[in-house]
């Protein structure tokens, strides 16, 4: 990402890129009590921050930037302080109902929102529009670096697309796995995972564009 950000800084430009990733923790609270949660220790009112919005404030003790995000399909934060100050609040909000988990859940909860990973899901093989993720691309835009590229794509006949599908049976599907048709290989699964709650199995993967209907039985 800096390389890609130097690349395309201008010379002449007064904008300074400086790597501050190791300054800096994030937590993300989610789930349908979030806001109450992190409302409790919070100097402003949570409920008030519109999704998708980011927001200074002070959460316990710690100067925090707070933002309406999440990648669980949940209502919730996503929570940045710095780095020496976040076991601090990571207490603060395990004494206020809290309850740690893990990447695992996450990405069950992902996975059922039918939300993308990075590097799994999508990546530079593939495109926005094989993703299903065209809504999120204006490459119309003037001065959008990647507009010249989207266009082609977007003017060509899709040759795969991203689907998702549940496992009748026992099995987890995982990153890589062939996914087969009648008795050739179509696709590749991208992500999968087991649901306790549900007790089945679902998953993401490209599969070419012709197997790509709604029903289809692979």
């Amino acid at each position: 990402m800096l390389q890609w950000l130097a690349q395309w800084k201008p010379v002449d430009s007064e904008v300074a890129i400086v790597n501050v990733t190791s300054e800096y923790a994030m937590m993300a609270v989610q789930g349908p009590e979030a806001v109450g949660i992190v409302d409790s220790p919070c100097d402003i009112d949570a409920s008030a921050v519109r999704s998708f919005t980011t927001v200074q404030a002070i959460i316990g003790s710690s100067q925090a930037w707070l933002a309406r995000t999440g990648y669980t399909g949940e209502d919730g934060f996503e929570i940045v302080v710095t780095s020496d100050s976040v076991v601090g609040l990571w207490r603060a909000l395990v004494d206020v109902g809290c309850v740690p988990c893990g990447l695992g859940a996450r990405d069950v909860l992902r996975l059922e929102a039918g939300l993308l990973l990075h590097g799994n899901d999508m990546d530079t093989n593939h495109n926005p529009y094989e993703a299903g993720l065209d809504r999120f691309v204006k490459p119309d835009r003037k001065g959008y670096v990647a507009g010249p590229a989207l266009t082609r794509i977007r003017d060509e006949s899709l040759s795969r697309k991203l689907v998702g599908f549940v496992v009748t049976g026992r099995g987890i599907p995982r990153q890589d796995y062939a996914i087969m048709g009648a008795a050739d290989s179509i696709g590749a699964v991208t992500s999968g995972g087991h649901l306790p709650n549900l007790q089945t199995s679902i998953g993401l993967g490209y599969v070419g564009i012709e197997h790509a209907e709604a029903g289809t039985v692979i």
